[in-house]
């Protein structure tokens, strides 16, 4: 069946980022087809409450390469910050990998910082992504997802950056129109 976009909801929660902090959460809406996706989120991390777009435009150049281009706003109080990412896919049988530059440009401390990373992915069930700008940021994160039905989605993920760790699990709801 053709599908010409998709709805996405999802509720995810978190370990808190800083101690003592509550648990944090995420709440997202949006539309999604096969090239691109434009979502609003609303979430608490670190004690802040922050509200967000997300969009993404997938193009592709060459049989099993994609460029991808992210454009990413997240609020909360007196911070703002962008990230636009690009990278290359390669899809082999089973397994996805990418390999990609991100540009997080922090306009409250008029910041901008690269980061290189490599994500494998095998049969979107299981993936590792290690992404390092190689001086004072260095993340590893892992993550299972899990199809529930045809429609929903979880997914369980595990980050580390630095000294600082947590887990998050995901329930997404994606109905085809």
């Amino acid at each position: 069946m053709f599908s010409l976009f998709w709805f996405i909801f999802s509720i995810s929660i978190r370990s808190p980022h800083i101690e003592p902090n509550p648990i944090d959460y995420e709440i997202t809406a949006g539309i999604k087809t096969d090239s691109f996706h434009w979502i609003q989120l609303w979430e608490r991390e670190n004690g802040s409450y922050y509200r967000g777009i997300d969009f993404e435009d997938r193009s592709k150049i060459y049989k099993n390469f994609e460029i991808l281009s992210k454009y990413y706003f997240k609020e909360a109080r007196n911070i703002h910050f962008s990230q636009f990412s690009g990278y290359l896919e390669n899809r082999i049988k089973n397994f996805k990998v990418k390999e990609g530059i991100s540009l997080i440009k922090d306009k409250v401390l008029h910041q901008n910082k690269w980061t290189g990373y490599l994500e494998l992915n095998y049969k979107k069930n299981l993936g590792l992504r290690i992404q390092s700008n190689f001086k004072d940021y260095n993340a590893v994160e892992g993550w299972i997802e899990i199809y529930v039905s045809k429609y929903i989605t979880w997914k369980t993920t595990y980050k580390k950056y630095g000294t600082k760790s947590f887990y998050q699990t995901k329930a997404v709801l994606e109905i085809k129109l």
